[in-house]
């Protein structure tokens, strides 16, 4: 009888976290920097895995789109994924590339030259799923069960965000997830600081990983924690 009392109880946990993919993942963007040469030569979106388990890029792809866009992210800035993120550790994107600005002080793991983000306003998108376009507008949370994280920042009507949207960047700022991208709350406004660039440094998979995480992971996927409940 307790067998089957767990287990129901881990189903009852499974339906009510099914739609929350922004707080069941260990994957989420810990940093955005668009400014297009004020700081570094190279605009970039980093990557956080805030679990104990490497986690595969395959299958997985990155998604931009600007402010003012009100259908979503269109095909020409999707990006396919590949790699994988260390436990507890980074993953650096390149994206395009500015005539001025300092070098990165870390290579990108990959880069593509097909986003060039927004150093004032935009919105990032994390998916389980190959390159396409997907809608996406306003507060979108709870989130579709293959987003892993999306981040809209700034102003615009075209903005989609978890909650409420984070702060705006400049040419010399970057978009910063709070405890070195352990803290995710849902909502971009609270998770999001825009300090001056190079205040944290863009960071790769060959990165020192996240100490907080390294005492305390986190699991990859919801079904892993529904184990350990079972346990």
């Amino acid at each position: 009888m307790r067998k089957i009392a767990t287990s129901l109880l881990a189903l009852a946990l499974c339906a009510a976290f099914a739609g929350t993919a922004g707080a069941s993942t260990a994957l989420r963007i810990s940093q955005v920097y668009g400014g297009n040469g004020g700081t570094w030569n190279q605009d970039y979106v980093e990557l956080y895995n805030n679990s104990g388990a490497a986690i595969s890029l395959t299958g997985y792809s990155l998604q931009y789109g600007s402010a003012t866009t009100t259908t979503g992210f269109g095909t020409s800035t999707v990006f396919a994924l590949s790699g994988s993120i260390p436990a507890c550790g980074y993953f650096l994107v390149g994206l395009a590339t500015a005539t001025s600005g300092l070098a990165l002080p870390v290579a990108p793991d990959v880069s593509t030259g097909i986003i060039n983000a927004s150093s004032a306003s935009g919105k990032v998108l994390l998916i389980n799923a190959a390159p396409a376009a997907v809608p996406c507008l306003g507060n979108v949370n709870p989130e579709p069960a293959t987003w892993r994280d999306e981040v809209g920042y700034g102003t615009g009507a075209g903005l989609c965000f978890e909650t409420t949207a984070a702060p705006g960047v400049t040419t010399t700022t970057t978009l910063l997830r709070a405890g070195g991208g352990t803290i995710d709350s849902d909502n971009n406004t609270s998770d999001f600081t825009a300090p001056a660039s190079g205040t944290t440094l863009p960071r790769n998979s060959a990165s020192p990983a996240n100490a907080t995480c390294l005492a305390t992971p986190t699991t990859s996927q919801t079904w892993g924690n529904l184990k350990l409940l079972y346990r």
